[in-house]
């Protein structure tokens, strides 16, 4: 019998992540007819897998304290857990539909919530090894100052008011999210290939997230890459640290 992968993008943020997603959503015809499918956005809620990854992870606070189950008014364990049943039951029958072949898991949450909860990838790898999927995590880097500056410019605007310096100090405090070392450590602890690719668009003008994503499936050589339907990438080139400090001013 043919192994069947699993690929799981987990989403650092700036580095290309919804430019994928979209990629993936647009581009499904394609891709399925490579052996390459991607969950329906109808047991998704929209074209990423959060509810997979939210699904996962253990909270050990006030609900009400967090957006992302605000929205899906969750309010308590009950809630949580029927949502866990529900999101689990859905994704389980699209994994053992007929002729599933590799499937392509993407979202932030999958980074951001196993900041939150150590465990919580490793506990999206064992459900998916329930199925026999063999799991590989894809995750991409970025320079940190690049990093750091590009989620600051998206503070901004989401109404953010602090003042650069701060924020870099606040995000360069002990188990940031930016702790590099400390993410490798627990991805490699979750029993699963770990692909670490370089986001190079800081440094390469003309480098292709897309091109770069597609590259790690072998069943697609560059020829049907070219093919894939283009999407544009939303990381575009961002403001110096003075004209974001005139911004704020």
């Amino acid at each position: 019998m043919n192994k069947r992968f699993a690929y799981l993008h987990i989403g650092t943020t700036k580095t290309g992540s919804t430019t994928i997603q979209a990629s993936l959503d647009v581009n499904r015809p394609f891709l399925r007819g490579h052996n390459l499918v991607v969950p329906p956005n109808s047991i998704r809620k929209g074209n990423s897998d959060y509810l997979l990854a939210l699904s996962h992870r253990n909270v050990r606070q006030d609900y009400g304290n967090l957006k992302h189950f605000e929205f899906l008014n969750i309010k308590n364990q009950k809630d949580k857990n029927d949502l866990e049943k529900k999101v689990l039951d859905d994704y389980g029958r699209f994994i053992n539909g007929p002729k599933r072949k590799h499937i392509v898991f993407s979202d932030e949450l999958f980074f951001s919530s196993n900041f939150k909860d150590k465990n919580c990838i490793r506990n999206v790898i064992k459900f998916l090894n329930l199925f026999d999927l063999n799991c590989k995590i894809v995750v991409y880097l970025r320079n940190q100052s690049d990093w750091i500056l590009s989620d600051y410019i998206q503070n901004i605007k989401g109404g953010g008011l602090k003042n650069l310096d701060k924020y870099i100090l606040e995000v360069s405090r002990t188990n940031s999210s930016y702790d590099l070392l400390a993410m490798i450590n627990s991805l490699e602890q979750s029993n699963a290939e770990l692909i670490i690719r370089p986001y190079k668009r800081d440094v390469i003008k003309n480098w292709d997230v897309l091109d770069d994503f597609y590259s790690l499936f072998k069943n697609l050589n560059p020829t049907m890459i070219s093919k894939l339907k283009k999407v544009k990438d939303k990381n575009i080139i961002r403001p110096t640290k003075k004209a974001i400090e005139e911004i704020i001013y």
